[in-house]
């Protein structure tokens, strides 16, 4: 994180139970912030309901917490509406028998942090392993979800492990077949979904009965995704803070799962991460178990501290980030796609499968798609 006052703030208001308790540091830091300035930055972090509620408990600097309301106000009404999405969802899929699991945003929300208006998200995410993919589309487009996608050859060229689709109250609906979304990493890191899924449990979310991961699995997931998508959001760190606070019965199965998915140096990574910037206590047992690579370790969690939060105008490409998701299985293959990334940041970009055209045919075109991805049933990975 950054010595700048704001990223100073961020830290203190997510350290322990700075959220609900009177905090020094929040009460300090709080009254040399730009209000406006420090808002902005704690909503592109995701944590403007955590550094609200720390302010507010530490009696600070009320144009900041009123600075920070639209934030968090937004952040409810999207909760609200993706427990209406989860519904929708659960009514079209349940009578099918179609193995899903619920990601992210709502599960950790309701689940992992204390209040649901602490953590900001902003989409609703599902995860349904082929053979039922397609399937599932089809019982999700019956019930008024819409394609965001109109390029799909697009995204089986580029191996896309999820689509887009608009939800009937205007949400969004990420639906994965892979919780690795580029055929890279799939082939990186051998995760396997179908597992994933039958090792799920059912769980109230908010109010709706949904199956999510089993807790070692989340653990997992939630580090992978913090670290392959750069490390570079607040609330990443947080997650990863809780679930690992909360792990200490389930260390062996979070040390499987990940040596499993040949993801222990990325796990190793995050938990690095989440000690060096909220004093996160690690077990020992985890540490240890993990151990693929403390020189990469080191190198992230420096890097991470080092770095300044980004601005919703202003964040682009970090240190932070670019160490963050060169990780991969061992240190080696970590520094070999860091020298990649950066040979590849000075050579022109392609296309985004976004940014192609749509097929002409979309109905054919979709079909194709689903069938592509169908056909990994059988494969642990891909």
């Amino acid at each position: 994180m950054t010595n700048a006052p704001a990223g100073r703030l961020l830290r203190a208001a997510l350290t322990a139970d700075a959220w609900a308790a009177p905090c020094p540091a929040v009460a300090r830091l709080a009254e040399t912030v730009d209000p406006a300035a420090a808002a902005e930055i704690a909503d592109f972090h995701g944590v403007a309901g955590y550094v609200r509620s720390a302010v507010t408990a530490a009696k600070a600097a009320p144009a900041l917490v009123t600075a920070l309301e639209p934030a968090h106000l937004r952040g409810l009404l999207t909760h609200l509406r993706t427990l209406a999405d989860l519904i929708v969802v659960t009514e079209a899929l349940n009578p099918t028998g179609i193995a899903y699991a619920v990601l992210k945003g709502p599960v950790l929300a309701t689940r992992t942090h204390a209040r649901p208006d602490l953590r900001a998200y902003t989409d609703l995410d599902l995860l349904v392993p082929p053979p039922d993919f397609g399937r599932a589309v089809a019982q999700l487009l019956d019930a008024g979800c819409e394609p965001v996608v109109t390029a799909w050859r697009a995204l089986r060229d580029a191996g896309a492990g999820e689509i887009s689709l608009k939800m009937p109250s205007g949400g969004s609906l990420d639906l994965h077949w892979h919780t690795l979304n580029s055929p890279d990493l799939r082939t990186r890191f051998t995760v396997d979904p179908i597992a994933l899924v039958a090792r799920c449990v059912t769980a109230d979310v908010g109010g709706v009965a949904a199956p999510v991961l089993a807790p070692a699995d989340e653990l997992v997931y939630v580090a992978m995704h913090m670290v392959l998508s750069g490390a570079d959001r607040m609330i990443w760190t947080k997650d990863v803070d809780l679930l690992a606070r909360g792990a200490h019965s389930s260390v062996g199965d979070v040390v499987k799962r990940a040596v499993e998915a040949h993801s222990s140096l990325v796990v190793a990574v995050a938990l690095a991460h989440v000690a060096s910037t909220l004093a996160t206590p690690i077990p020992p047992d985890l540490r240890r178990g993990l151990d693929g690579g403390a020189f990469w370790s080191l190198i992230a969690s420096v890097t991470a501290r080092g770095s300044r939060p980004g601005s919703r105008q202003g964040h682009g490409p970090s240190l932070t980030r670019v160490v963050a998701r060169s990780t991969r299985a061992d240190t080696r293959e970590s520094v070999r796609e860091l020298l990649h990334r950066a040979r590849a940041a000075r050579g022109p970009a392609g296309l985004r499968p976004g940014q192609r055209p749509p097929d002409l045919d979309q109905s054919r075109a979709r079909s194709e798609f689903l069938e592509w991805v169908d056909g990994h049933a059988k494969l642990p990975a891909v």
